[in-house]
């Protein structure tokens, strides 16, 4: 890929961020009830231009770009699983701390 293309999809990418960001931020300012069906339509209105800017940034290197990105996605989700079982199987052979309990710093 050329720097051109590299850079608009760091752009892509960024706004992709962005959108979902902003999405999250307009339930709590308005304190609208969390809809999931409201919140994935707008995230899925998002990706659908997103994808169509990154299909055409690519032109025909884009199948070949997805399939990376689905592999990458699918290792990526693996190991956040596994990071959080770990971290929830430590914090449950340490149990709560004291602090959490209620007595403050034990001396």
């Amino acid at each position: 890929m050329d720097n051109q293309t590299i850079v608009k999809l760091k752009e892509l990418g960024l706004r992709e961020r962005q959108s979902i960001a902003e999405l999250k931020t307009r339930f709590k300012a308005n304190k609208e009830v969390f809809n999931v069906e409201a919140f994935n339509s707008g995230v899925d209105a998002a990706f659908i231009e997103i994808d169509r800017e990154a299909r055409e940034a690519l032109g025909p290197k884009y199948e070949a770009f997805r399939k990376w990105i689905r592999e990458w996605w699918g290792q990526e989700k693996e190991y956040r699983e596994k990071w959080l079982a770990e971290k929830l199987q430590n914090e449950a052979e340490v149990g709560p701390s004291a602090e959490c309990m209620g007595m403050g710093e034990i001396q």
